[in-house]
């Protein structure tokens, strides 16, 4: 339901219309555009208000053409074509106003249907644009997912490589006790054999090849730890870097 048109608008409508009418003249009714830049009124007030105007001003001069047809002949001949010619005057011109008035309207719409269409076409850009931006998230949060798995299992693979390396450091530490007590058992050996001649070069021959065989083990046992410590620090390194590009990523 259209909103009524307040008296105030629509005075200030006819006070512009009618200043327009009398510059001209009264040759012509005002167009709908220049009433309206004057009136400061909007398209949906002057519409009807500038209808209703022209009706006016047509009905005001129908009288005069009743009075012109029951004036005698004389008067009609020295008065009627003046008032007969303002009649048709007023009517042309109220045809002419309502054909600017239907062209402006139509150049409103079409301008008003172009905004539309543009609008419309900038809606698809931004609906595209905020696929787009969904599915490069998506795909942002995919790798993320997968360089935190990865993070988790370099985690995972250093604490099974810890876990391991601390056996191996109980069990080089476990042989080094271990050759110690072995030794200091030699050598206690040793001093009792030294009161057998006869049996002292072999059991010192043996216990010689033993120590040889033990430092040989402890060697082999303390190369394999340096090695799980370097395989360690590599693990450690990957993991960090690998940290800082996820980091990065996020």
């Amino acid at each position: 339901m259209a909103k009524p048109i307040s008296k105030e608008v629509r005075d200030r409508i006819f006070r512009a219309a009618d200043e327009l009418y009398e510059e001209r003249g009264r040759e012509s009714f005002p167009r709908v555009h220049d009433v309206r830049e004057r009136a400061g009124a909007n398209m949906n007030d002057i519409g009807p208000c500038m209808r209703e105007w022209r009706k006016l001003k047509t009905a005001q001069a129908t009288p005069v053409t009743i009075q012109v047809q029951q004036a005698s002949r004389a008067a009609l001949a020295l008065a009627g074509g003046g008032f007969a010619t303002e009649s048709l005057r007023v009517a042309q011109a109220g045809w002419e106003a309502e054909q600017v008035e239907a062209q402006e309207q139509a150049t409103v719409v079409m301008k008003i249907t172009g905004e539309a269409a543009a609008a419309n076409a900038r809606v698809e850009e931004l609906r595209a644009e905020l696929e787009r931006e969904r599915r490069d998230r998506a795909d942002a949060q995919a790798r993320a997912d997968k360089q935190q798995q990865a993070a988790a299992e370099a985690v995972a693979e250093n604490s099974r490589l810890s876990a391991e390396v601390a056996t191996l450091n109980a069990q080089a530490k476990a042989a080094e006790e271990s050759f110690r007590e072995r030794r200091q058992a030699m050598a206690e050996e040793t001093m009792r054999q030294a009161e057998r001649f006869t049996s002292v070069q072999a059991d010192r021959d043996q216990a010689r090849r033993e120590e040889a065989n033990l430092r040989v083990e402890v060697a082999a046992a303390n190369a394999r730890v340096e090695e799980l410590r370097a395989e360690l620090k590599r693990e450690r390194q990957e993991r960090a870097e690998a940290q800082g590009r996820a980091n990065k990523q996020q």
